[in-house]
C-alpha cells in the first residue's frame, strides 16, 4: 500500500500509478487473473467465473493507507517476534500491514488457488483495486458503473478482527442549505448573511465535532448578494451514526427568519 503523510491522495498520484500498474497488475496477471477491466481513477478489477448465473459478488481492496498518527513508528518496516499480540512467529510491522497489505495479499492467493485449481463458479466473482484514499465513494462509483450489472454483495477488505461486519467506522453525510437575504451594503441591517448561518448550523443541531466540517460556497459573496453555503459533517466518530442521528438532525436545525436553514438530503454511508 501507498503510505504516508498525505492522507489526501489522489487515485491519480504518481505512487500510486506506480503501485497498481507496475507492481499489483504483474501480480494479477502472474496468479492467472487475465480478465481485466480498467476503471477510471487507476483502478483495477479482475472477473472470475463462468457468469452463466446472476448472482455476484464484489471484493475491495485500498491501496492508500492512514492514519499513520494512531501508530508507533509507522514507517519502519521491521520483523520481529509478535508473542505480545498472540502471534509468536516473525510479523511484518508498519502502516498499512492490517489496512491493505494483508488484504492484497489475501485475494492475490484466492485468485491464484481458483485459477489453478479452476474450481468451478456458475456466478461472478469480481476484485476491485480500489483507490480511495479521500473518503469521497468516487472510487467505489467508478468500479460499480464499470461493471455490467451491479453485484448482490460486496465486501470491502479491513481489519476487522477476521469477523464479518455490517459496518465499521463510516460516516454520515448530512448535506445542508442555509440561504441568507440579500441586502445593499449601505442597508447591511436588512439583511442576513448565509455565511454566518451555516457557521451557526452545526451548534444549533447540538453537534460537537471540531475541524470536522466542510463548507462550500453556493455563490461568491458580495455587497449586493447573499450566497447558499452548503457543508456536510464528515467522519465524527463520537457521535453515534445512525438513523436516529439523521432524524435528529433533520428536527434540530432551526429556521430562524429571515434565514432558512434546513437538512434537504442525508446519507449514511460507510467505509471511505
Amino acid at each position: 500500500g501507498i503510505v504516508g503523510r498525505d492522507e489526501d491522495l489522489g487515485p491519480d498520484d504518481p505512487k500510486l500509478v506506480h503501485y497498481v500498474q507496475e507492481v499489483l497488475r504483474p501480480e494479477l496477471f502472474a496468479v492467472g487473473a487475465h480478465d481485466l477491466t480498467d476503471v477510471p481513477g487507476n483502478q483495477i478489477v479482475a472477473r472470475y467465473g463462468a457468469g452463466t448465473s446472476e448472482a455476484s459478488l464484489l471484493v475491495q481492496v485500498y491501496t492508500p493507507v492512514q492514519h499513520h498518527n494512531l501508530m508507533d513508528d509507522p514507517w519502519s518496516g521491521k520483523i520481529a517476534r509478535a508473542a505480545r499480540w498472540g502471534y509468536d512467529e516473525p510479523c511484518l510491522f508498519g502502516q498499512g500491514v492490517t489496512q491493505n497489505k494483508s488484504h492484497q495479499a489475501i485475494v492475490l492467493a484466492i485468485l491464484k488457488l481458483l485459477h489453478e485449481r479452476r474450481v468451478p463458479l456458475a456466478g461472478t466473482l469480481y476484485v476491485a483495486i480500489n483507490n480511495e484514499g479521500r473518503s469521497s465513494h468516487a472510487c467505489t462509483e467508478a468500479i460499480l458503473a464499470a461493471l455490467p450489472v451491479k453485484p448482490d454483495f460486496a465486501l470491502l477488505l479491513t481489519a476487522t478482527g477476521r469477523r464479518i461486519s455490517l459496518g465499521n467506522r463510516g460516516r454520515v453525510d448530512i448535506n445542508v442549505s442555509v440561504r441568507g437575504k440579500a441586502a445593499h451594503s449601505s442597508a447591511p441591517q436588512q439583511g442576513a448573511s448565509a455565511i454566518d448561518g451555516a457557521h451557526e448550523a452545526p451548534a444549533c443541531a447540538g453537534w460537537r465535532c471540531p475541524g470536522r466540517i466542510r463548507c462550500s460556497a453556493g455563490a461568491t459573496p458580495s455587497p449586493t448578494r447573499s450566497p447558499t453555503r452548503r457543508w456536510r459533517r464528515i467522519r465524527c466518530p463520537s457521535a453515534p451514526i445512525s438513523a436516529s442521528t439523521v432524524a435528529c438532525s433533520r428536527a434540530t436545525i432551526p429556521a430562524p427568519p429571515p434565514r432558512r436553514c434546513g437538512a434537504p438530503s442525508a446519507i449514511c454511508r460507510h467505509g471511505r
